[in-house]
């Protein structure tokens, strides 16, 4: 299924709850943010894009933020994916840096394992969206491990840290296990339950978060 027809899909429920897309994105913004960021867009992922260019402010929300289409979590705009991605670069820098005085390295560990390269960050990690509250990231993994799936849907930073979950093996199974589960009144904040999010899946699925 066409990912224009997944994200019609999945919008349904959050428009009732005052979800605000942007504009689509152009070729132009695009092929920008794939240039400033060093890295190629799978096909999926620029249709998503060519759908809306993330999320504005929730028109029912008394303050302002975004209502977060992915499970709670926000659909970033390509300028805040390139700024998260850049940011991310840059502590890469900095932790390169003082790795020589690093008595032991930090560890992080892939859910399932073997699946994602873990890692505080990696270059070829899309971060998509962000969640609103905590500092933890959807990704779309360009790079995975041995037992991952190319351009799977990834879950990391502080907040989730040290484990690096894989979400989804890929957008599309992504965008259609949240819409099931919003056809159901469940997985996310707006049918009532502030803690049935996102995140809640994850802590079920691998009994961490």
């Amino acid at each position: 299924m066409e990912i224009s027809t997944l994200f019609a899909q999945l919008i349904e429920k959050p428009s009732e709850h005052g979800l605000v897309l942007n504009p689509a994105a152009s070729r132009a913004e695009i092929r920008e943010a794939q240039e400033a960021m060093g890295v190629s867009f799978p096909d999926n992922l620029i249709e998503l894009y060519q759908c809306a260019n993330g999320e504005g402010m929730s028109s029912e929300s008394n303050h302002r933020v975004p209502l977060g289409l992915f499970g709670g979590f926000p659909f970033s705009s390509l300028d805040t994916v390139v700024k998260k991605h850049q940011d991310y670069v840059n502590s890469l820098q900095r932790l390169d840096m003082f790795a020589v005085h690093l008595t032991r390295q930090p560890r992080y560990y892939s859910r399932p394992d073997r699946a994602i390269k873990g890692a505080f960050f990696n270059t070829n990690w899309i971060p998509f969206s962000a969640d609103r509250e905590n500092p933890t990231y959807l990704a779309m993994d360009l790079e995975p491990d041995a037992k991952g799936v190319k351009n799977q849907v990834i879950m990391f930073g502080p907040d989730a840290s040290p484990n690096v979950f894989q979400v989804s093996e890929n957008l599309e199974k992504f965008l259609i296990t949240l819409h099931q589960q919003y056809s159901k009144g469940k997985g996310h904040p707006i049918f009532g339950d502030e803690y049935d999010n996102l995140g809640k899946h994850i802590e079920d699925k691998y009994g961490m978060y």
